[in-house]
């Protein structure tokens, strides 16, 4: 939460939407974007153990924050590559998600954006450390993932492409 003016570090009066008492500047904590691909193939996805805080250790969908006046389907391709080093296609969205994530010792929301892909070409190594392991996943059974609503998008991922039928 924010707790000082941006713009002149003020200390507000309450927490964001508020106005700052010392230069009226109108104060928000909004959520972070965030994107990511639930890269499919052969009734499985790709998922990475991640190799950093928070959920170290746990399953995740490969993804990430959105740069500045980055969109979020350029993010997930980014995001997938930095990763899983694998270059993918995207297909269609499959929805809009909010979730909390530990940042820097601070909770702060994310609205998480993820679409459906498949690879597009050989995976070269991975070019961060992000991933202890890289690995296809059940899609009808998944683990439990590293943030609730990666369960949730997992699940409409599976349900999109069975609407589908010829995506994969």
């Amino acid at each position: 939460m924010t707790r000082f003016c941006p713009r002149c570090g003020t200390a507000l009066t309450a927490a964001p939407p508020v106005g700052c008492a010392g230069c009226g500047y109108e104060v928000y904590d909004n959520a972070r974007p965030c994107a990511g691909a639930i890269v499919v193939e052969g009734g499985r996805f790709l998922a990475i153990r991640r190799g950093r805080a928070p959920a170290l250790g746990q399953w995740d969908i490969p993804g990430g924050f959105c740069d500045e006046r980055e969109h979020p389907a350029a993010a997930a391709i980014r995001e997938v590559r930095e990763e899983t080093g694998l270059p993918v296609e995207l297909g269609p969205l499959v929805g809009l998600y909010l979730d909390d994530y530990v940042f820097m010792g601070e909770v702060i929301v994310t609205l998480n954006t993820y679409y459906l892909a498949r690879p597009a070409g050989p995976a070269g190594p991975p070019p961060d450390d992000e991933a202890l392991e890289i690995d296809w996943l059940s899609l009808s059974d998944p683990p439990t993932l590293a943030f609730p609503h990666e369960q949730e998008a997992v699940r409409d991922a599976a349900r999109l492409l069975d609407s589908l039928g010829d995506f994969a």
